[in-house]
């Protein structure tokens, strides 16, 4: 079983779900013994979300400013 250090070393890439399973089953594991690593891994997971989601939002923005200067 995964440890909290090793949890918080890998939680980007357990995050982004490219872990194996055997992995991923450690990983369930010791979140459902461990209080501070699922916080940790909630709040890693909201902060990723936010990120992709201002990332969209700059994309559109800059579409929309292309768009008006090709009107123009």
């Amino acid at each position: 079983m995964l440890n909290c250090k090793q949890m918080s070393e890998m939680g980007s890439i357990i995050i982004d779900g490219q872990v194996p399973w055997r992995l991923k089953m450690s990983v369930m594991m010791h979140l459902s013994m461990c209080q501070r690593c699922s916080r940790y891994m909630q709040q890693l997971k909201l902060t990723s979300e936010v990120l992709q989601q201002s990332r969209l939002e700059a994309d559109e923005a800059e579409i929309d400013l292309a768009i008006s200067h090709l009107r123009r």
